[in-house]
């Protein structure tokens, strides 16, 4: 999600930003990527951390309130500037 230099997705007709191969992922980084794609960032701080051999702890009560916020502040973004 973003305002990056995204295009359309020949195949699925949907707005698509980056590129993704096995465990290599490429974005424009400019502006807020990383708060607006939390999926995204769990699965890179997964990857950092497999190679660690740990595991991202699952989400506990105090995680969920700030994933709370966090998605609140994107509606919030979303709202004020658009898609």
């Amino acid at each position: 999600k973003g305002f990056g230099n995204a295009c359309r997705d020949v195949v699925r007709g949907a707005r698509v930003e980056g590129v993704r191969d096995g465990a290599n992922m490429g974005t424009s980084i400019h502006g807020p990527f990383l708060p607006m794609n939390p999926s995204f960032a769990d699965e890179l701080l997964a990857a950092a951390l497999r190679r660690k051999g740990s595991d991202l702890p699952p989400a506990d009560d105090r995680i969920a309130a700030v994933d709370e916020l966090a998605r609140k502040a994107r509606e919030a973004i979303v709202v004020r500037v658009g898609t």
